[in-house]
């Protein structure tokens, strides 16, 4: 048991790494630039060198990347552009609907799958299936 667990820990280490990687490259991918979008077409060029600056966006993309797993790591998961809020914290304020929905999700799947009517209709239909078989290898038998 001890050891799958480690297995299993081992194997989310370069898993977590390649998402993150998807992430920032997607991120990077975007057409258009983000500060221009934020601002507006009509944006001073000061007001656009600032804001590019205070997000980073000026360095090389390696540091970037870096500052970006090393966010991460310390669980800084960065700041909404649109809500203006910490991702974390805005996570977690919807984190208690989702863990209601995913338990009503999980209750209802294991009802469905414990529920006499579903075990039944499914042996029937197999056993019916079964004889149907078997009657067609009789028929062809005695012919």
């Amino acid at each position: 048991m001890t050891r799958v667990v480690l297995r299993r820990l081992l194997i989310a280490i370069p898993t977590t790494l390649a998402v993150a990687t998807l992430v920032f490259s997607l991120i990077h991918l975007i057409p258009g630039d983000p500060v221009l979008i934020m601002l507006g077409e009509g944006a001073q060029a000061t007001d656009v060198a600032e804001l590019t600056a205070k997000l980073g966006l000026d360095r090389p993309l390696h540091v970037q990347y870096l500052a970006f797993l090393g966010g991460l790591v310390k669980g800084d998961l960065g700041t909404s552009l649109h809500f203006g809020k910490p991702v974390a914290e805005l996570l977690a304020e919807s984190y208690p609907a989702t863990f209601v929905l995913a338990l009503a999700a999980r209750r209802s799947a294991i009802s469905r799958a414990d529920s006499p009517s579903n075990s039944e209709s499914s042996s029937t239909s197999r056993s019916a299936a079964g004889s149907s078989s078997r009657i067609g290898r009789n028929q062809e038998a005695t012919t």
